[in-house]
């Protein structure tokens, strides 16, 4: 890996960690591997997150484990489900592995050759949190009710 993306990498997490500390959140950071976590209460459920640097492709990469597990007899409806919360997403999706029943929500952000300010990375932060926290309930809500497509679909409307 070129010592110029590594150093931008380097200089990127930096800031992400003082966006952290800006916005009073208690995480866990390995500045070596350039992985930060932490979790925050939502209205109902725990929502956490997971910061992953790519020097190589010059990546921001989060996730948002939900923490839910799907049952498998509702793996239909959690596909109409994530379709429609996906739907005119801004940025990111949710992604839903149908090995282990899981869910989670990841955005990318690239920075190559960009200047990442403290003010952008909390709006991302802040606007992660604020979608998670909207559609957690609703895809909870699925794993205990089975709904036909169309009322799925006007959850989501």
């Amino acid at each position: 890996m070129e010592e110029r993306n590594l150093k931008e990498a380097k200089n990127v997490f930096k800031t992400l960690c003082q966006t952290f500390d800006d916005l009073n959140l208690q995480y866990m950071s390995d500045e070596e591997k350039m992985i930060a976590y932490f979790s925050v209460n939502g209205d109902d459920l725990p929502i956490s997150f997971e910061f992953k640097m790519n020097p190589v492709l010059h990546l921001i990469v989060l996730y948002s484990h939900i923490d839910i597990k799907i049952p498998e007899q509702s793996y239909d409806s959690f596909a109409v489900a994530i379709s429609c919360a996906n739907n005119g997403l801004p940025d990111g999706n949710f992604d839903f592995d149908d090995q282990t029943g899981t869910l989670l929500f990841r955005i990318t952000l690239n920075y190559d050759n960009s200047l990442l300010g403290r003010e952008a990375l909390n709006h991302i932060v802040m606007g992660c949190y604020h979608l998670v926290e909207k559609y957690n309930d609703i895809f909870f809500m699925l794993t205990k009710t089975n709904y036909t497509t169309e009322e799925i679909i006007k959850l989501f409307k």
